[in-house]
């Protein structure tokens, strides 16, 4: 029979070097992780963004319950959002 302070101590040994090597764990995201550079149709589309560009857009669509959209109010609270147009946008362009 195994001593019970011989598997807590072997037990502590264990999660310490697990807990110790998870510093050296990396997580990639992303499409780009699952290509390798000689894939032809990964580096036709690397260089389709180099000569054009990274395309990361935000869309937000505001709807006022009743009303016309662009009031003072509703522009004014659309700006203040956390993620809004004053942080991100160059143009403003309106939908129709």
């Amino acid at each position: 029979m195994i001593p019970h302070w011989l598997v807590i101590a072997v037990t502590v040994l264990l999660v310490a070097l697990a807990g110790s090597s998870g510093q050296l764990l990396e997580f990639l995201i992303g499409h780009r992780v699952f290509f390798n550079a000689e894939n032809p149709q990964f580096t036709a589309f690397e260089e389709l963004q180099d000569v054009y560009t990274r395309n990361y857009n935000l869309l937000m669509v505001l709807a006022p319950a009743s009303g016309d959209i662009f009031t003072p109010r509703v522009i004014e609270r659309s700006w203040m959002s956390p993620n809004g147009p004053s942080r991100s946008l160059t143009r403003c362009v309106p939908i129709p």
